[in-house]
């Protein structure tokens, strides 16, 4: 991904999390700063940070947490997710870099 592409999908995002109550803005603030996204990384690179966010999340809410591996399964076709993103595809939404 290039950086500017990276920073406007990291401020869309972000600004989702602007629109839930309680203390969730400051913990996902909290959990960026301390993890910032791969600005400048490759796709896998940027599908792991997401990974590791969602787990953050989910790890506070006290739900299951998934492995990268698991994740690739879910998001992949040749994980059989159905997403018609293609593991060794960027353009598409794939994974690897």
């Amino acid at each position: 991904m290039g950086d500017e592409r990276d920073v406007a999908w990291l401020a869309a995002f972000s600004a989702r999390v602007h629109g839930i109550g309680c203390n969730c803005r400051a913990h996902w603030r909290a959990w960026c700063a301390a993890h910032p996204p791969p600005l400048r990384g490759t796709a896998a690179e940027w599908f792991g940070w997401t990974v590791d966010a969602h787990n953050a999340v989910n790890g506070r809410l006290g739900k299951a947490e998934i492995s990268l591996g698991e994740a690739y399964c879910i998001w992949t076709v040749d994980g059989n997710g159905g997403t018609g993103r293609t593991a060794g595809s960027p353009e598409k939404g794939g994974v690897r870099g």
